[in-house]
């Protein structure tokens, strides 16, 4: 058989690309829909821009460039010598528990020209590309002849991946079915967006979650008074819980008062790798328990006000009252309140000049009131 050589030149170098120059190392499928991932691997001495090819799985075709479709989650599609890239499909399901996954240097895919590697898992029947993998001689008849009976990896379960041994017992650019096997997966978990509050005590609570968490090993809470200069406050143990997601809560005891503090966690695989959360910024106001702060004091008759206290629980509807020297009530209105540290802002019309008492309750009989004037 002839190898077909696609030759390209990359910053005066030369690099020639023929079946398996980047392999598939790694498929993790049936997690549903936006949790498959796949890692690729550079096996040549030359730096392969695979930005403009592409992978199908079951005649559903994605190209690698293309954000709306595969997110990059570790590495570059400009891979360096012996460099990987893990990627995540985001609208491509692999959920089947017969199909095959390719890579193609374009999108000419009835060419074996154009297909660079090709693996079947689940069955020996050939779903789509097998009988263009076996003919470029990149993957195993078992028995030669038409039509193709395609060598098979058993489908992948519990949460396990199809993984690469890079090697191709059959020689050659010949894999066989042996040279892949099912195990945990090494692929990147998905952090969601991180997010805090601050409770009744005037401490951070950060929460937040893991999604896809098979090779974790630890969270690592990070904070900087700049948002540049970060220093680690604490870890909490991974619970990788695979496909079900993981929910994570630590608490800063210690934060900033009256100023912003930028929290991060830094998710730290066993393997070494790490992975960064968005940033979450929280300022923990200074005020006094239970006492409301309202500014500015005097109100004029139609200005905006706002009210500022910290709260021991949340409430779905607490009663806010505002009475005119101790005996007569002119405004009564009902608002949510969130545990912890609680900002409003407010406007009053046609109520008259004079001394007013801002009362604050709910069904827990937690009480605060504060005394505040209307002007002209």
């Amino acid at each position: 058989m002839r190898t077909i050589f696609l030759t390209l030149f990359f910053y005066g170098s030369i690099v020639s690309i023929s079946a398996q120059s980047i392999a598939i190392q790694e498929v993790l499928y049936n997690q549903g829909l936006g949790s498959d991932k796949f890692e690729l691997v550079n096996t040549t001495g030359g730096t392969i821009d695979i930005s403009t090819w592409w992978i199908c799985a079951r005649f559903v075709y994605r190209q690698l460039g293309s954000a709306t479709d595969i997110e990059v989650i570790q590495g570059s599609l400009n891979l360096a010598p012996g460099a990987h890239v893990k990627l995540r499909l985001v609208n491509m399901d692999l959920n089947n528990v017969h199909s095959d996954f390719c890579l193609y240097l374009d999108s000419n895919f009835p060419s074996t020209a154009s297909m660079i590697d090709y693996i079947n898992y689940g069955c020996c029947g050939d779903v789509g590309r097998g009988s263009i993998a076996v003919t470029k001689g990149i993957w195993r008849d078992l028995d030669p002849g038409a039509p193709f009976v395609l060598d098979s990896i058993a489908h992948a379960t519990g949460g396990n991946s199809v993984n690469w041994d890079g090697s191709n017992s059959g020689g050659g650019e010949l894999t066989f079915g042996s040279d892949l096997f099912n195990a945990p997966p090494t692929l990147p978990i998905s952090l969601l967006t991180l997010s805090g509050t601050v409770n009744i005590n005037k401490q951070v609570v950060l929460k937040w979650i893991a999604l896809d968490e098979f090779n974790s090993q630890k969270h690592i809470v990070e904070k900087s008074i700049n948002g540049q200069d970060y220093e680690i406050i604490g870890e909490v143990s991974s619970q990788n819980l695979g496909s079900t997601p993981a929910h994570y809560t630590f608490i800063d005891e210690s934060p900033l008062k009256n100023a912003l503090s930028y929290y991060r966690i830094r998710q730290v695989d066993y393997d070494g790798l790490e992975k960064l959360s968005s940033t979450l910024y929280m300022k923990v106001k200074d005020v006094e328990y239970h006492k409301i702060a309202i500014a500015p004091n005097p109100i004029s008759g139609i200005a905006c006000f706002s009210m500022e206290f910290y709260w021991p629980n949340e409430d779905p509807l607490a009663e806010f009252r505002i009475v005119y020297m101790k005996v007569k009530m002119v405004e009564f209105y009902k608002e949510p309140l969130f545990e912890g540290y609680n900002n409003f802002m407010n406007q009053f019309y046609g109520i008259e000049p004079g001394q007013y008492m801002m009362i604050l309750s709910d069904d827990e009989d937690n009480y605060a009131a504060e005394y505040f004037i209307i002007g002209k």
